[in-house]
């Protein structure tokens, strides 16, 4: 008896593989339209030198993106998260001599000092709930982007809705 072939695996080109792939391609592109100018430059620049499709550096960054951040340990991502862009953005500011965002970056760095401060009790009572630990990670995470993120820039609405009507006129020593 002769061995039977094995089945054909569908073809990559076929018309669902092709429009799931289009589709992907389109929300790549559109995420990418989001990017600054430079970014995208660097990233067209770096796929040309690959000989690949920017959609497929993009997704590979993005991959080994979510596996740092899944698989280092969270004090430690939630610490580069918190103070990699804030440091340099910090710097730059420094460096050009333009304090126009001096008020924002004090706002981070005072919210950022006491969320580590406060975050310490809260996490030991809070990890007796059930799967507060996971959550919790990128909750943080996600909390801390948006403090400093440049389109949100969480710590002036914070700093706005907060800290100015209800915290900064009870500190001794305001000059009236």
């Amino acid at each position: 008896m002769a061995p039977k072939a094995a089945p054909k695996a569908p073809a990559a080109t076929d018309s669902g593989s092709a429009k799931a792939l289009e589709v992907v391609k389109t929300k790549v592109d559109e995420l990418c339209g989001h990017l600054p100018p430079t970014v995208n430059g660097q990233l067209d620049s770096i796929a040309k030198k690959a000989g690949t499709q920017k959609m497929f550096l993009v997704l590979g960054l993005a991959g080994v993106l979510l596996i740092v951040v899944l698989m280092c340990p969270q004090t430690f991502m939630l610490d580069v998260v918190g103070t990699g862009f804030p440091v340099f953005a910090g710097l730059q500011m420094l460096a050009a001599d333009k304090f126009t965002d001096a008020p924002f970056w004090t706002t981070y760095w005072i919210i950022f000092a006491a969320f580590k401060v406060l975050m310490g009790p809260l996490d030991f009572i809070l990890s007796f709930v059930p799967y507060y630990s996971s959550l919790s990670y990128l909750l943080k995470l996600a909390f801390f982007v948006w403090l400093w993120f440049p389109s949100t820039k969480g710590a002036t609405m914070i700093l706005e809705r907060g800290l100015k009507p209800f915290v900064l006129p009870r500190i001794p020593g305001k000059e009236e």
